[in-house]
């Protein structure tokens, strides 16, 4: 023992009294094991010896803290990581928003603005809330639950968009107004519930007790890289791929599996996750994307899946039954998710989405059953018969074909063409209108150029006119892409001495009982032709085709295709034309067009894919080094960006690049509907 008067160290001569004695024994017995003299005022020690703990070595405890710093480096990766996927879904749904109402409200600036407004603030708000939570709850659950909540209202706006498209503006809002509360009600929600994700993850990151300056700027740094690659990947890839329902319920799908991942050894939620909420959504998404198209196709891969398994005779009826089969389940979750208002494509119309726009056509109900519109967006373009390809329907179409005529028609230059001898000759030419001249010594007929109304007066001279209009029907018609395979004309009887030839008899037939020229076979241009020479003034109808191919000749360009029905009529009115160009930005609404609206591989309509003043910029390019430059009689201006002109189209310098490709005397027509609220 020590005085406290000694010049030793207490705690070194406790050390030595305790390893002067023998070790204890691992009884679990108790030892005094220091008596403290009475003058320290305090009761005597007693320690209880237990097994005794190991000392760690230098080695143990070095392997501990690198895997503690792994596993803090592991988290904070994860961290990053769902910051970034959080910012790409938020930039995902940002750019889907204003495709998904643009068939509503359209692509103005007032919808961009709102959407990314309103995006912005959910973002804001989000943020904020995300920071509260991080500061009382644990992060994991936290987590969990905030993506499954996103998930869910993600998911919501397929029905939030079509509950809203049924609603009225009221009167006392405007326009602009209304964009915004329509955009708020629906993506609101959305972007907050995305918004409360990055604070989480940061507070999260900020507890490995890393730097805090290195630690936010690396989740700050992950968020924006995520929107980014969303930003590029939705715009450039997944609208045009998928279309903007695929991608909400992929983006609701990704959120979900997040959830369930992030969710750790939270069983109970898990199981929520997975027997709950994502069957849920595998219901919802099937009727809010599935399409007959889909269907069919679905049920054609499980035939050739299958092949193998029936006999060789059986494959094709086994093909049709499960395509058809297919295609019965496509259009009965289409029906269930327009009743549950979950989409608004009506079936048996053609609908697409492109990088710039929703494309849909469909019949006009209110102005006949053969009358098909294009609409883009939520604004409808054209209106096209097929029946009836040349005919107009807008006011301004009409307004276009009466000045193309009036420019045409000022053509001081006749044209003319002989015609060859035959019976009726002497009797078609005589008594002629002033405007036309004929030679009877040279057999030469001579009009202005570009006056069909002339040639149309020649033609209705001839007794066998009806038969010509007759199978010119016939022609037009089975040109058509979705022609049916038979076609009639009414027609009370074949001229005199016409008779069809034997080996022309399986595509055309006249029927005298029911008084019609019948077609079941698609009649090409030199069947067409032939057909109308076998009457005796057939050499008056070649005259007459040879004289509209010289004089209507019109060379034309067109800013912007639509239903391509205005190139339509130049090629039809204008059979000589030499060139019918058009620029038209968007590739998937030629297709549209070809498919839907009868634009055959024959036309003689070229089109350039690509912004217009590109196109004339090539063109112009081009022409520096031709020695005879491209021009035209007349341009057309009929481009819009929901209800107004491309800005970049209205410029001083694109109108003196389109005068510049005008040929002496052209015309350069714009239709300008701009709307204002």
């Amino acid at each position: 023992m020590v005085s406290p008067d000694s010049n030793e160290d207490p705690q070194k001569a406790w050390e030595n009294d305790v390893s002067a004695g023998p070790t204890p024994p691992d009884t679990g017995e108790t030892y005094r094991i220091l008596d403290p003299p009475k003058s320290w005022g305090q009761p005597a020690i007693e320690a209880t010896f237990r097994n005794p703990i190991p000392l760690e070595s230098a080695e143990v405890r070095a392997t501990k803290r690198k895997a503690l710093k792994q596993k803090s480096i592991w988290l904070l990766w994860c961290c990053n990581l769902l910051v970034f996927v959080s910012s790409v879904c938020v930039m995902t749904l940002e750019l889907t928003a204003s495709r998904l109402i643009g068939k509503h409200l359209g692509n103005s600036l007032y919808t961009w603005t709102s959407v990314i407004g309103v995006v912005l603030a959910g973002i804001t708000v989000g943020n904020s809330f995300g920071g509260w939570l991080a500061d009382r709850y644990e992060h994991s659950k936290t987590l969990s639950r905030m993506f499954l909540v996103s998930s869910v209202l993600c998911l919501s706006v397929l029905w939030l968009d079509q509950l809203m498209a049924g609603v009225n503006r009221p009167t006392s809002l405007s326009w602009p107004v209304w964009v915004l509360c329509v955009v708020g009600l629906i993506f609101f929600l959305p972007a907050a519930s995305l918004g409360t994700i990055s604070p989480i993850a940061a507070s999260m990151a900020l507890a490995q007790g890393r730097s805090t300056g290195t630690t936010v700027g690396n989740v700050y740094a992950w968020g924006a890289a995520g929107s980014i690659v969303g930003t590029f990947l939705t715009g450039f890839v997944l609208i045009d791929m998928f279309g903007t329902r695929s991608i909400i319920a992929l983006t609701a799908l990704t959120l979900a599996v997040l959830s369930f991942t992030v969710a750790g050894g939270q069983r109970i939620f898990r199981v929520v996750v997975v027997c709950g909420w994502l069957q849920t959504w595998a219901i919802v998404t099937l009727i809010a994307i599935s399409t007959p198209e889909l269907w069919a196709g679905a049920g054609e891969w499980v035939a050739e899946q299958t092949a193998l398994f029936r006999p060789f005779d059986k494959q094709l009826d086994a093909r049709d039954r499960l395509r058809g089969f297919g295609q019965e389940i496509g259009e009965s979750l289409q029906g269930l998710g327009i009743l549950l208002s979950l989409r608004d494509d009506t079936p048996g119309e053609y609908h697409d989405e492109s990088q710039y726009s929703y494309i849909n056509v469909g019949t006009a109900s209110d102005m006949g059953s053969d009358v098909k519109f294009l609409r883009l967006d939520k604004l409808v373009h054209s209106y096209f018969n097929p029946r009836q390809p040349a005919e107009l329907y807008y006011d301004y179409e009409k307004v276009y074909a009466a000045l193309t005529e009036l420019s045409a028609g000022q053509s001081p230059a006749p044209v003319s063409v002989v015609v060859q001898q035959f019976a009726k000759l002497e009797k078609l030419t005589t008594e002629l209108p002033a405007e036309i001249s004929f030679d009877p010594a040279t057999r030469r007929l001579t009009i202005p150029a570009n006056r069909l109304d002339l040639i149309e007066t020649l033609t209705s001279r001839s007794a066998d006119h009806l038969y010509w209009r007759a199978i010119e029907d016939l022609y037009l018609e089975s040109q058509h892409p979705n022609w049916g395979g038979f076609s009639s004309a009414p027609l009370d009887a074949l001229p005199a001495g016409v008779e069809i030839p034997a080996d022309l008899l399986p595509t055309v037939r006249f029927d005298k009982d029911l008084q019609v020229l019948v077609c079941s076979k698609a009649l090409d241009r030199q069947v067409a032709s032939r057909l109308q020479q076998l009457t005796g003034d057939g050499k008056w109808r070649a005259a007459l085709t040879e004289l509209v191919s010289a004089s209507r000749k019109l060379d034309t360009f067109f800013i912007g295709g639509g239903g391509y029905v205005f190139p339509r009529w130049i090629e039809h009115h204008f059979p000589a034309s030499g060139r019918i160009d058009v620029a038209e930005l968007d590739p998937a609404v030629r297709l549209a067009v070809e498919r839907q609206l009868g634009l055959t591989t024959q036309s003689r309509v070229q089109t350039s894919i690509g912004d217009a003043r590109q196109v004339i910029d090539e063109l112009l390019a081009r022409n520096k080094s031709l020695v005879a430059p491209v021009t035209f009689n007349a341009i057309y201006g009929d481009a819009f960006n929901d209800f107004s002109v491309p800005w970049h189209l209205t410029t001083l310098e694109f109108s003196q690049k389109v005068r510049s490709l005008l040929s002496p005397g052209g015309i350069y027509l714009v239709n300008i509907i701009d709307a204002y609220p």
